[in-house]
């Protein structure tokens, strides 16, 4: 299979953070597939973040509102591209879509719909032993992997171009934050209310780290 696939596509449409935690999957992909072609699909508030992943070879950018008509002209431009490999980090009715009739072999996040459910109406948590996010977005691979232990160890990582890191050092800059301190960054909000983790719990876990060795940085709109 590894010699064979060439032309990889990844889905996933939303959120910032989720795509965020779909780069160990990037990294493992191209461990596995050196040479492949790997085309990431995303909307187009989200595409900033892969831009400067050196590992993505081709960004396709969704309509942020993106239609029926939209996901059709989208379906016929991922079929003229013939993928051997896709992988939908997403796995929702859209992506079920684009992905019928693509010649290529399928495999899908499994999203553990049920046991969600079960967490966020009836408070019934039978999802405590799942491996993270991100190593579950790795998981999408075990068919493919010939090395799994190297992939355990793999993190999210976020690319910038030299222009958002003097930008970050401007803005860090005015912030009057000690050079020996260690930068821990929050993003506290969420779209969904379930996924956004208690103020009171966020400023318990501050409190456990040193004052003198880390500062931290909450960001939002």
């Amino acid at each position: 299979m590894k010699s064979d696939t060439k032309k990889i596509l990844v889905i996933r449409f939303s959120s910032l953070g989720d795509v965020i935690l779909t780069s160990p999957l990037i990294t493992a992909l191209r461990n596995e597939f050196p040479g492949g072609n790997i085309d990431y699909l995303t909307k187009k508030k989200y595409a900033e973040v892969l831009r400067s992943n050196p590992l993505v070879n081709n960004i396709i950018e969704a309509d942020d509102d993106l239609d029926f008509k939209g996901l059709k002209q989208l379906k016929r431009h991922l079929r003229q591209n013939s993928y051997d490999l896709v992988i939908d980090a997403h796995n929702n009715p859209r992506t079920f879509y684009l992905k019928l009739l693509l010649k290529a072999q399928k495999l899908s996040f499994r999203k553990y719909s049920i046991r969600k459910f079960l967490l966020v109406r009836l408070r019934i948590n039978l999802m405590k032993k799942l491996p993270p996010i991100a190593q579950r977005y790795i998981n999408i691979l075990r068919p493919l992997l010939d090395n799994r232990k190297e992939s355990e160890n793999l993190l999210p990582e976020i690319f910038s171009d030299n222009a958002s890191k003097q930008n970050a050092g401007i803005v860090l800059g005015g912030l009057n934050i000690p050079a020996d301190r260690k930068l821990i960054c929050i993003c506290p909000a969420s779209v969904h209310f379930t996924k956004t983790y208690p103020a009171e719990q966020y400023a318990e876990l501050i409190n456990r780290f040193d004052e003198n060795t880390f500062a931290f940085l909450l960001t939002g709109k």
